[in-house]
């Protein structure tokens, strides 16, 4: 999972970056995937360490819940007839983060690792 939320980070990243570009750089707020997305790959760097594991898939887990929470406005503004660049990109890193959180909280609870098992 560790790998898995390297490789979340680096897209989250592309995202921001592309959104960014996309957008002609209008606002710095394109890049508020790619802001999410640093901690994210240091988080995965983190759980790469055998030791630290849970303490980086839960900074991921984290991170991944603040970026669903953040991009619910964007996601009724799409339900209620919106239809922007930005509120797609919200329904998809809203999508993205909830897929996340749940590989997350199965390999978290799915206790392959020493450290969750319950005694």
């Amino acid at each position: 999972m560790a790998r898995a939320t390297i490789v979340f980070g680096v897209g989250l990243i592309l995202v921001g970056v592309f959104t960014y570009l996309a957008t002609g750089g209008a606002s710095v707020t394109a890049l508020i995937p790619a802001f999410v997305g640093v901690p994210m790959l240091l988080a995965g760097v983190v759980a790469l360490r055998a030791g630290w594991r849970l303490y980086g898939l839960y900074a991921a887990c984290a991170l991944a819940l603040l970026m669903g929470l953040g991009t619910l406005r964007g996601v009724i503004g799409l339900l209620g007839g919106q239809v922007s660049t930005a509120t797609i990109i919200n329904a998809v890193l809203l999508v993205a983060s909830v897929v996340f959180l749940v590989f997350c909280f199965r390999e978290i609870r799915g206790g392959r690792h020493p450290e969750t098992r319950v005694r």
